[in-house]
């Protein structure tokens, strides 16, 4: 059977110095190609919007089939991971896409609660989400993912109000998840040189060593509050 690639897979393989033949290529070529616009497929086909590729991992003894492919108009920072399994004779899809689309509206709701506790402009808030549900809305967004950032504040106030901030937040995201999701943010107290430097490129590297004191508060899964 003669097999015709689109223009995207010959645009793939150009990019990666490969022929745009299809009889040219080798089996492991031919098989990466084909898997390659299948799980971008999946994609446009679940969220109804066009999808650009980023790399690929075929299976292997150590390695799961995944697919990096970024939405084409959105940020191309914003690299989502298709999984893909073979079960019962059929191809088991997942991705993590949802956790973007989900980003600005939980960080939303956390900006409202921490403009209110502190002021908002003292402090920054750095978040990232997980295993979203697809069915999250502005209202139940918080009960839909697990989290995990930091909360970085000026120096203006002392480590007892920083441990009250810390656990005053605990309680809250417990009560507004309903016990049932997955949380971990960590408080930072920095000098106000280091506040003003700090931004979403670099937080992680400037926040290893550059704070004044620091306290993690964790919800577990199944609702127990941890401090640390």
């Amino acid at each position: 059977m003669t097999v015709i690639l689109g223009e995207r897979q010959k645009r793939i393989l150009k990019e990666a110095g490969l022929s745009q033949d299809y009889e040219s290529l080798s089996l492991t070529q031919k098989s990466a190609i084909e898997s390659i616009e299948q799980m971008l497929t999946y994609l446009e086909t679940t969220y109804n919007e066009p999808f650009s590729y980023r790399g690929y991992i075929a299976r292997g003894i150590l390695d799961k089939e995944q697919l990096f492919a970024y939405p084409e108009k959105g940020n191309e920072n914003d690299v989502v991971t298709v999984t893909r399994s073979y079960q019962n004779d059929v191809f088991i899809y997942t991705d993590n896409y949802t956790d973007f689309l989900a980003l600005p509206t939980y960080h939303d709701a956390l900006t409202v609660y921490f403009d209110n506790v502190v002021g908002k402009e003292n402090y920054k808030l750095f978040l990232k989400i997980r295993a979203t549900d697809r069915t999250f809305t502005p209202e139940n967004v918080l009960r839909q993912a697990n989290s995990s950032g930091c909360v970085v504040l000026r120096n203006i106030i002392d480590e007892k109000r920083l441990h009250e901030i810390s656990a005053a937040y605990g309680n809250w995201i417990l009560d507004q998840s309903n016990g049932s999701r997955a949380s971990v943010m960590t408080v930072f107290l920095v000098p106000d040189a280091l506040f003003y430097d700090i931004n979403e490129s670099n937080y992680e590297e400037q926040l290893r060593n550059g704070y004044i004191e620091r306290t993690v508060c964790s919800v577990s899964a199944d609702g127990t509050l941890y401090f640390h």
